[in-house]
C-alpha cells in the first residue's frame, strides 16, 4: 500500500567559487562554498573540484544539513528536526552535440544522519551511516546563438535519481527522483543565475501504518553562482 503526500518546495542556493591554480597538479582546483535553503532544509556545503580535462571533472566535499519537520508526515518519525553530516565523491562527464550541452553526473554519498533513541531527547544521540548513489543527466540549450557564452540566456532540463544501499538502508532503496526545468542567464564567466520548476518524489525510510509513504514536492528553484578568480597573473 502506498500513501502519497503533496508538498510545495522552494529551493534557493547561492554558490561562491574561488578559482585557484594548482602548481602541483597543473590544473584548476575550485574551492566552493554553497549555502542552500529549501522549504524544510538548511545546507552548508564545501567542496574541492579537479578539472581533469574539458570533459571530465572530479569533486570531493562535505555538507552539513539540518532538516525540519514539514508536511502531514515528517521525515523523522518523532516529528523532530535532525542534523546530517555528509561526505561525497563525484565525477561529471560533459560533452556537446550541435548546440546542446549535456552532462552525466555520478555521485557517492556517506551520510551520518542524526536520530533519537527515545522521544524525550532534545538532541540526536545516534548517527548511523547511510550510503547513497546518485545519477543525474542534464542538458542545456542557448536561447540565443549557438553556444552559452557571455550575455546568453539558456534553458536547462535535468533528471536525478537517488538509490540507497548498504546495511543500514531502510524501506527507501529508491530514495528519491528529481526533475527540473530551468531558465538561466550567463552574465559573464563569473556570474550566472538560474530559476525554474522542480518536481521531486521522495520515499520515507519507514512505513506508516504498514504502508510505504512517498512525498511529492512541486516547487521553484532559484540558483545564483558567483566566481572569484584568483588565477589571473598580476
Amino acid at each position: 500500500m502506498l500513501k502519497i503526500l503533496d508538498l510545495i518546495t522552494i529551493i534557493l542556493s547561492v554558490g561562491i567559487t574561488i578559482l585557484e591554480l594548482s602548481n602541483l597538479l597543473k590544473n584548476l582546483v575550485f574551492i566552493q562554498n554553497i549555502n542552500f535553503v529549501e522549504t524544510n532544509l538548511l545546507w552548508n556545503c564545501n567542496r574541492v573540484n579537479y578539472q581533469l580535462n574539458q570533459k571530465i571533472q572530479f569533486r570531493l566535499g562535505y555538507a552539513w544539513i539540518e532538516t525540519f519537520p514539514c508536511g502531514e508526515i515528517p521525515i523523522n518519525g518523532m516529528g523532530k528536526d535532525f542534523t546530517e553530516h555528509r561526505l561525497f565523491q563525484m565525477a561529471t562527464i560533459s560533452d556537446k552535440v550541435s548546440v546542446v550541452d549535456f552532462s552525466h553526473r555520478f555521485m557517492l554519498e556517506q551520510r551520518w544522519v542524526g536520530r533519537y533513541s527515545n522521544a524525550n531527547l532534545t538532541k540526536e544521540d545516534e548517527y548511523p551511516l547511510l550510503n547513497r548513489f546518485r545519477y543525474m543527466f542534464r542538458f542545456q540549450i542557448p536561447l540565443k546563438g549557438k553556444e552559452i557564452k557571455d550575455k546568453t540566456p539558456y534553458v536547462a532540463v535535468y533528471e536525478e535519481i537517488f538509490i540507497g544501499f548498504g546495511k543500514n538502508v531502510n524501506e527507501n532503496i529508491f530514495d528519491q527522483n528529481r526533475i527540473g526545468i530551468l531558465f538561466g542567464y550567463r552574465f559573464n564567466p563569473l556570474v550566472r543565475i538560474e530559476a525554474g520548476y522542480l518536481n521531486q518524489i521522495l520515499q520515507l525510510g519507514r512505513e506508516v501504518n504498514n504502508r510505504n509513504v512517498f512525498q511529492q514536492n512541486n516547487g521553484i528553484i532559484l540558483n545564483a553562482n558567483f566566481n572569484i578568480d584568483l588565477t589571473k597573473k598580476k
